[in-house]
């Protein structure tokens, strides 16, 4: 079919000075093959530009060898003369996304199949037949010959099923921002005990050292694997590709350990183990799709909020509220807690600083609080800075 072209990193230097008259131009030699070669109605897009930045664009309509043949000042610039050695690239420029996402496809005496988005204008002159277009229900007909994975219908099946509404990232603190659990220095985990919020060590424990720089927190893994329990209730059944910055290497559930790019089937509703053995790590993301994307910045808070359905840590301090320092002296016999977010599952009440008085009190727990009864007694504030702290937790 015949239209815009691309390609990756298509860059040279001009080998020969270029007026502001002429329709071709050289690049150096062996060059000429980084660049797409135009058949009949073909074209891409290059940028002209010298040391002091003016830049020309101009459309390529062939190749031949190192020389490409021009048309000048494209895309509301103008024809300039050139010097050798000045740079031409193939960039994305604005006339050649408007051509490629809202253009006119032109075809002459050829065959066309495959779908058309709803935004393009199609132009057909001579013989041509065109199938698969968009159907009459909005669908996507298939052509003859295109079955399975390849026909137009899987693929938007596939693409549907890949495109969900929220975040993308189904890796909760991917960025190791948010420690509830204040560990630092040397982390050393036994088996199943959890560091940073929604990471635990794997089977064999886990020790990591960790540093932020540039709003990017980075592990550094020296012994065992960490792991993090990924909820069934965000994953629906397809592939999944796991990604990450660092040397560590990762899974999906049962595979093997791979560098970056993991990628494997997971089951809807059922929850998914990620894991990761000796090196460095940061910004880990799972996504949905065979094919890893940039990192999903979604920033501390929010990721907070996510994570506290399964582990939440309040602090009350003991002289700090009225009503909180009476309901915590020697004449109260019941309080309660309310939590920031209802738990995935009844959580488990811990002390987690401070003490208490006169015997632990009977706690009733529930999705979205804790009570608390005692007979005599209450608090005593001797944690830090005369903090009370408690959690609670519903680990996966």
């Amino acid at each position: 079919m015949a239209g815009i072209l691309f390609t990756n990193f298509a860059r040279s230097q001009l080998a020969a000075p270029l007026l502001a008259g002429d329709l071709s131009l050289t690049v150096q030699t062996g060059h000429g093959a980084r660049f797409p070669a135009p058949g009949v109605g073909d074209y891409f897009y290059l940028v002209l530009e010298n040391a002091s930045l003016a830049r020309e664009i101009v459309k390529c309509t062939g190749r031949a060898v190192d020389t490409l043949t021009i048309v000048r000042a494209q895309d509301n610039t103008t024809a300039l003369g050139w010097n050798a050695g000045d740079v031409v690239a193939l960039r994305f420029v604005a006339a050649a996304i408007a051509d490629a996402v809202t253009g006119t496809a032109m075809l002459t005496g050829a065959a066309f199949t495959g779908p058309v988005s709803t935004t393009s204008t199609l132009a057909v002159t001579g013989a041509a037949a065109v199938t698969g277009l968009l159907s009459a229900d909005g669908g996507v007909a298939v052509p003859a010959g295109e079955t399975g994975a390849n026909a137009p219908q899987a693929q938007e099946t596939a693409l549907l099923a890949t495109t969900q509404f929220g975040y993308r990232n189904k890796v909760l603190n991917g960025n190791f921002a948010v420690n509830q659990r204040v560990v630092s220095g040397s982390v050393v985990l036994a088996a199943g005990a959890y560091g940073h919020d929604m990471w635990k060590a794997g089977a064999s424990g886990c020790t990591y050292t960790f540093a932020a720089s540039a709003g990017v927190t980075t592990l550094t893994i020296s012994a065992g694997s960490l792991v993090q329990p990924v909820d069934g209730d965000s994953l629906q059944t397809g592939t999944y590709t796991l990604s990450w910055t660092g040397t560590a290497q990762g899974k999906i559930g049962a595979g093997a350990y791979s560098a970056t790019g993991v990628t494997g089937a997971v089951t809807g509703g059922a929850n998914t183990t990620i894991e990761f053995n000796t090196g460095t790590l940061s910004l880990v993301q799972l996504e949905p799709g065979a094919k890893p994307t940039v990192y999903e910045f979604i920033g501390k808070e929010a990721d907070l909020h996510r994570c506290e359905p399964y582990y939440e840590i309040i602090r009350y301090k003991a002289n700090g509220n009225a009503a909180i320092s009476s309901l915590l002296s020697a004449g109260a016999d019941y309080f309660q807690w309310s939590f920031r977010r209802v738990k995935k599952s009844a959580p488990t009440i811990t002390l987690v600083s401070g003490a208490w008085v006169g015997g632990t009190p009977t706690i009733s727990v529930s999705l979205d609080g804790a009570s608390f009864l005692r007979a005599t007694g209450g608090f005593n504030a001797s944690g830090v800075a005369g903090a009370v702290c408690l959690s609670a937790s519903s680990p996966l």
